[in-house]
This record gives C-alpha cells, sequence and structure tokens, in this order.
C-alpha cells in the first residue's frame, strides 16, 4: 500500500525456524494519532539478483492503536540472501470507531 511508510515504522528480524524455513519477527509502530485495524505486513525473501523467491502476507494480530507498537510474525519463508517487509494494507479507526 503505496505511503505507508508516512504512517508506520516496522522493526525486524530473521530467525530460523525448525522446518528448514525462516520466520520473520518484529514490531509494527503506529506513528499516527488513531488506530488501524485490519492491518497485514508482506515479507518477501530475495535472491542474489534482488527477485522474490518467495514471499507472504500476515496478519498483525490486534492492529495497531495510535502511537504504540505490535508485534508480529511471518513464518515459512525460504532461504535467501535478504528479505524486505512492508505494510501490505490497513484501515484507520475514526475517533468515532468507525473504519475508513
Amino acid at each position: 500500500m503505496a505511503g505507508w511508510d508516512r504512517w508506520f515504522k516496522l522493526e525486524w528480524s530473521v530467525e530460523r525456524d525448525g522446518s528448514g524455513t525462516n520466520r520473520i519477527t518484529g514490531y509494527i509502530t503506529s506513528q499516527y494519532g488513531e488506530g488501524a485495524d485490519s492491518v497485514r505486513v508482506l515479507a518477501q525473501a530475495l535472491d542474489a539478483s534482488g527477485a522474490v523467491v518467495g514471499q507472504q502476507i500476515a496478519w498483525v494480530p490486534g492492529g495497531v492503536s495510535g502511537f504504540s507498537h505490535r508485534y508480529f510474525e511471518v513464518p515459512r519463508l525460504p532461504v535467501a540472501n535478504r528479505y524486505q517487509v512492508s505494510v501490505w494494507d490497513y484501515s484507520f479507526r475514526q475517533a468515532d470507531n468507525r473504519i475508513r
């Protein structure tokens, strides 16, 4: 979702899963005063040339409240040279709890 980095900050790391794959674990931080629901992140595994060799979209459980952070996890990614993570989509709550 274009412009996500205006509203959110991501911090993450890659860990080895027991099944021979990798898992990304991290935190999404809201830099906006309203809460966000239905937040999903996209994790991509990239080869040496930058081509995507695997990807997965994962929910951020419970969304993210305004100016707070929430843990997320993306399991079962292939072993790769590097990874990138972005916010796939989200909906902001308005003060009266309507989603927009």
